[in-house]
């Protein structure tokens, strides 16, 4: 038997067709568990509906903590041999659960990993492939290089667990991060497996919610950033991964600094533009993100914020908010 764990967090418009997609699932010998994050919506309705109806679901609710927690609430009452993870505006292909089981118990792997398809609101579809990583074969983790490990590490949703990574390593998603939980925890999980098979084909389908959460403004955004900097680092070195993969994870800082500058001037920013010039200020000036610039800042935008170009900074964030 296996297990499926959803967060749940006011999902009521895709939920139905998220949990659908796993109850058709070609291999039926699994337990679905749907953690309800404290919904206000409808989405606890719908759960106790479908618990009703099936036996193989189980419907736990609990206080607003977030995906991490939720997912970690999960995994202590999972009592399958393999753990999966599916997002609750997600949907899967039928078969692939049988499909990454069939290569865990083949291969012995601790870890299986499938490609997506990113389907955007409009109906387009774009392939979600993992590239630099050698399709359909067994990768021992102690051969993996620091950009395969950027791609493998990047989502959960796309993978299968041997439960045992997690009864015997502790490992759980990171609480309190709200960027990167995903990364950070794969980093953990993939750096004390002993192997990973990469299966090359899409199973998976990410839908892509134009008003979630990362297209919003937020106040706290770059104190995330460092904050899933500082974890992803102590992850690595947790793990034992040496300096190579720590400069390699130092591009995600820079996104993440970029990122921060553009969320200063999203139109829903209730700064002044003063206010707005000393954060850009900052992000440019942090020790941390200056030092994966030194790596990592080889384009114009990375090169007027290593240079602390904060007006022009600015005037492309401004520019970018008013094209969007």
């Amino acid at each position: 038997m296996y297990s499926i764990i959803i967060p749940v967090y006011d999902s009521e418009k895709y939920l139905c067709r998220c949990i659908d997609s796993v109850l058709n699932q070609t291999r039926s010998d699994f337990e679905l568990i749907l953690i309800d994050d404290g919904s206000k919506d409808q989405s606890a309705d719908i759960c106790k509906q479908y618990a009703k109806k099936d036996d193989r679901v189980k419907y736990i609710r609990q206080e607003n903590a977030g995906v991490s927690a939720a997912r970690n609430n999960g995994i202590s009452i999972a009592s399958g041999d393999y753990i999966g993870f599916v997002d609750s505006d997600d949907e899967i292909c039928p078969d692939m659960y049988e499909t990454l089981l069939r290569e865990a118990e083949k291969n012995g792997t601790d870890i299986v990993i499938c490609d997506a398809v990113t389907v955007y609101s409009d109906g387009t579809k774009e392939d979600d492939t993992l590239p630099n990583l050698p399709p359909d074969k067994i990768i021992k983790v102690k051969e993996i290089h620091p950009e395969q490990l950027l791609y493998m590490a990047g989502a959960a949703w796309r993978c299968i667990y041997k439960k045992t990574l997690f009864e015997d390593k502790n490992i759980r998603f990171p609480v309190g991060i709200k960027l990167s939980e995903d990364r950070i925890f794969n980093i953990l999980a993939m750096g004390q497996a002993d192997s990973v098979y990469y299966k090359k084909t899409a199973l998976y389908l990410r839908h892509v919610i134009i008003s979630s959460a990362v297209n919003k403004y937020h106040s706290d955004y770059f104190s995330t950033v460092i904050r899933a900097s500082e974890k992803t680092e102590e992850a690595l070195d947790y793990c034992g991964f040496d300096a190579k993969f720590v400069e390699m994870y130092g591009r995600q800082t820079v996104n993440g600094a970029m990122s921060a500058v553009y969320n200063e001037f999203h139109k829903d920013s209730p700064k002044t533009f003063s206010q707005k010039i000393s954060a850009v200020r900052e992000i440019c000036g942090n020790e941390r993100v200056q030092r994966a610039l030194d790596i990592h800042g080889n384009d114009f935008k990375c090169r007027l914020m290593k240079k602390k170009k904060v007006y022009l900074l600015a005037l492309l964030a401004k520019v970018r908010s008013i094209i969007k």
